[in-house]
């Protein structure tokens, strides 16, 4: 099995290309340098765009060019734009990115209005927007002729996106409480988890899967962990939300092969801006936790005839 290993900038994307001491660096520092250094270190993917999710924030054009390989998540917050024009920027930054660009949507819970004056208010009213948003994306991007839309949050005529993108994006959403679940269940390629025990994970990985079969999605989605690497926390980072490591050592690489065991195909290293931490991490860990994924793979079945998951502790390494 593929694990994929995607980076989170702690303070910003271009204080990733930090000096050789390891600290931040400002925010001077070139995008496309850090995208590079991403993916010189072994990393898949690279988050662009914070808690504020503005489109804007991706589609700069120091956001080009970067590594052949590299995917891109693009953080996009619901309401920050309409839906039309968000479908509109969002594919071509898709055309831009070579079909490497990846949605990372966020529910708004800022209480603002949403531009139709529809009404709005708490935790599940903003994913219940969150649903009809990235629903409305998805169906400007596959129309190919213009619709309307009367909804809770968007009231829509004549909706249409000539230069849309090619395919919908991979979407991706947390899944931090059951209405977000439900509505993560239903739209998104990817669930980014809570940080917990491999136990927890597994329970909440199974939860996921059974609340996406209600759509026949229960074998469409992967799941994505938080870690937070063994040093100073970078300003701004949330160890909270992540599994905090304690070092590099094959005890580490274990810990991640339990998370793999218990559904997890990615990694989101975030909070540091540490060059030489990152470097220690791609050096000894990250390779050991993707061969020994791939190994797991092709030994499914144990001698036994038992699968491999099955097993309390393989020998991975």
């Amino acid at each position: 099995m593929n694990v994929e290993f995607t980076f989170v900038p702690g303070i910003d994307a271009r204080s990733f290309a930090a000096n050789n001491q390891g600290s931040p660096v400002g925010r001077n520092e070139s995008l496309p340098a850090s995208l590079a250094l991403a993916e010189s270190l072994g990393f898949s993917g690279f988050v662009i765009g914070g808690e504020t999710g503005d489109i804007a924030e991706g589609a700069s054009d120091d956001a080009m060019p970067f590594g052949e390989q590299l995917n891109v998540l693009l953080t996009h917050r619901v309401s920050r734009l309409s839906p039309i024009l968000a479908a509109r920027q969002l594919g071509a930054l898709q055309a831009r990115f070579g079909g490497r660009l990846g949605l990372r949507l966020l529910p708004d819970f800022s209480g603002e209005a949403t531009g139709e004056d529809r009404p709005r208010s708490g935790h599940a009213a903003s994913w219940r927007q969150a649903d009809e948003y990235v629903t409305l994306l998805k169906r400007l991007w596959a129309n190919e002729r213009p619709f309307d839309h009367e909804g809770l949050f968007y009231s829509l005529r004549g909706a249409f996106v000539p230069n849309r993108a090619s395919h919908a994006l991979p979407v991706r959403m947390k899944a931090l409480s059951g209405t977000a679940l439900k509505v993560a269940a239903r739209h998104a390629d990817t669930i980014e988890l809570a940080g917990g025990s491999p136990q927890d994970v597994r329970v909440l990985v199974a939860r996921a899967r059974a609340t996406a079969a209600e759509f026949g999605r229960q074998h469409k989605m992967q799941f994505a962990l938080p870690l937070q690497l063994p040093q100073r926390l970078a300003e701004g980072a949330k160890a909270g939300d992540a599994v905090s490591l304690s070092d590099f050592s094959a005890r580490t690489s274990l810990l991640l092969m339990d998370y793999v065991q218990s559904g997890v195909t990615e990694f989101m290293v975030h909070g540091t801006d540490d060059r030489v931490a990152l470097h220690t991490f791609s050096d000894r860990v990250l390779p050991v936790v993707r061969n020994s994924a791939a190994r797991l793979e092709d030994s499914s079945w144990n001698s036994t005839g038992a699968r491999a998951s099955d097993t309390r502790r393989l020998s991975y390494f």
